[in-house]
């Protein structure tokens, strides 16, 4: 899958809901039309599914968003 955006490099990586400073999760996969990661919060795989994000709802944990 072309990768344009650079999200590949965020698969496996931590992340954070925007502004949720206890929302945090691992990146599990990545599509680029439309652009989005998919997130297991929490840190585990046993508390839900994984989610599709928007990267304008993400932030590293640097605090900078995604895009």
């Amino acid at each position: 899958m072309p990768d344009p955006a650079g999200l590949a490099r965020w698969v496996g990586r931590p992340v954070r809901l925007r502004g949720e400073a206890h929302q945090e999760g691992i990146v599990k996969d990545y599509r680029t039309d439309p652009p989005g990661l998919l997130v297991v919060l929490d840190y585990s795989e046993d508390l839900g599914d994984p989610i599709w994000f928007s990267l304008d709802e993400l932030e590293s944990f640097g605090g900078e968003p995604l895009k």
